[in-house]
């Protein structure tokens, strides 16, 4: 990438209070573009009748993820009926050390 800039003559010190300068100005500009996201809510809010608190209070409410569905468990080990596997995923180690002996799938179903 090449560089808007020759920055080749600048001193050391040069360099630091220009990146000094920089990082002021970025700072500033961040804040000015968060101040600006906040009018433009303000506006959208006031367009159609809601303060902003109630807009962000429905999005709370109306954004929150569904829980995960709990799928039943497919397959039971015979020799220890607490443990089950739905089928999704990796092979459980209980189902792989039983494939590993010559069963079949088929076998722990429930």
């Amino acid at each position: 990438m090449t560089s808007k800039f020759d920055l080749e003559n600048y001193s050391e010190v040069e360099l630091g209070e220009l990146i000094k300068e920089a990082e002021k100005l970025k700072a500033s500009k961040a804040v000015q573009t968060k101040i600006n996201a906040y009018e433009q809510l303000l506006e959208i809010a006031k367009g159609v009748g809601l303060s902003l608190d109630e807009l962000i209070q429905f999005g709370q409410e109306n954004s929150k993820k569904e829980p995960k569905k709990v799928v039943e468990p497919k397959y039971r080990n015979k020799t220890n009926p607490d443990e089950t596997w739905t089928g999704r995923g990796k092979h459980p180690k209980w189902l792989v050390n039983e494939l590993a002996n010559g069963k079949n799938l088929s076998d722990f179903l429930i």
